[in-house]
């Protein structure tokens, strides 16, 4: 008993540190991927802008 009940208070003090670093990981790691994907997105759009431009100018 005395094992498990060790085990549940160390489970429930080492739980909210580690949610919180996890969350804050992958918030982080999100957060560069939706940069990332904004930045291919608007050098994308930039060249079929450039080519609808050149298409009408020639």
């Amino acid at each position: 008993m005395l094992d498990s009940k060790y085990a549940w208070s160390f489970f429930f003090i080492k739980t909210p540190v580690f949610f919180c670093l996890y969350f804050l990981y992958v918030d982080i790691i999100f957060t560069y991927v939706y940069i990332y994907i904004l930045f291919v997105c608007f050098c994308i759009y930039k060249r079929i802008r450039r080519k609808q431009i050149s298409y009408l100018y020639v």
